[in-house]
């Protein structure tokens, strides 16, 4: 299955909008830099992550626009361990270390069915898994919400 990093945090589109309304006043001596970190931050917000986890492997995607820029085919053999932990107050994060190359983090990716398939993954292939105590509470909330949705649906039928 593909999973995809969710849209750009909105604190990152009002700093743009900020830095957007400061290349009105290009008299000043740093008009050139009021025009480049708009420009920065443009390119920074169409960089796009991308994971796929198949039966055998996972595939991670680094894309600029449409552009491919970097991509790395994880296989079992590569992976040491995946570390889940709590990443802000109701968020969910996990850590895959790899031995070549650099970790892999998993964060804010859609759909959030994310981790139960990196968990399976891990589980089929015998991988360490570490889960924080601050995951468990997250996902235990998480699993009671589904819970009542699906509880919600059957009432309504």
């Amino acid at each position: 299955m593909v999973f995809k990093q969710a849209a750009p945090p909105w604190f990152a589109l009002v700093i743009l909008a900020l830095s957007m309304g400061s290349v009105s006043s290009l008299q000043s001596p740093f008009s050139l830099i009021n025009l480049v970190v708009p420009l920065i931050w443009i390119n920074l917000l169409m960089i796009k992550f991308e994971l796929s986890i198949f039966k055998h492997e996972c595939i991670y995607k680094i894309k600029f626009f449409k552009l491919t820029m970097y991509t790395r085919t994880l296989l079992p053999v590569n992976i040491t361990a995946i570390r889940f932990m709590r990443s802000g107050w109701n968020e969910r994060k996990a850590i895959i270390h790899t031995r070549p190359g650099f970790n892999i983090r998993i964060l804010l990716f859609e759909p959030l069915s994310v981790f139960t398939e990196l968990n399976e993954f891990a589980d089929r292939h015998s991988i360490d898994i570490h889960m924080s105590k601050g995951y468990s509470i997250v996902e235990k909330s998480y699993r009671l919400k589904q819970e009542s949705i699906e509880y919600e649906i059957k009432r309504e039928s």
